[in-house]
């Protein structure tokens, strides 16, 4: 949702993993250069990625995009069962809130971490 947008500037990516950082530190700093047209009904930067990869771990991503990714399969999943697709379930459902609610704990409780240790809000 927007309103994370303004929260993910102040609080910074989410931290990586010791693997993770060893894996994007061997990718050129200029992976997307020349390629990052943005798109009009997009407000992200990587609502493309996500739409196609279902989120990369890419450091340079908001904090909140895995937790509104996982939102967003939730609502669709929702909007999809009320139309009557049969390929919805609730045990699939259920699945999916279990996952928004721990995608947000996580997003909520870096969230708290990092504005406990700021003394600024533009830090």
């Amino acid at each position: 949702p927007k309103i994370t947008l303004p929260l993910d500037r102040v609080i910074g990516p989410l931290p990586l993993e010791a693997w993770e950082q060893r894996t994007w530190g061997t990718m050129p700093d200029n992976l997307d250069e020349g390629t990052s047209t943005p798109l009009p009904q997009l407000d992200r930067p990587n609502a493309v990625a996500c739409a196609i990869f279902s989120c990369i771990d890419d450091p340079r991503q908001l904090a909140s995009t895995i937790s509104n990714a996982s939102l967003k399969m939730l609502v669709d999943g929702v909007e999809m069962g009320a139309r009557g697709d049969q390929r919805v379930t609730a045990a699939g459902l259920l699945n999916n809130v279990e996952d928004v609610a721990s995608k947000m704990d996580l997003y909520i409780g870096f969230a708290k971490n990092k504005l406990r240790g700021s003394t600024s809000v533009t830090e």
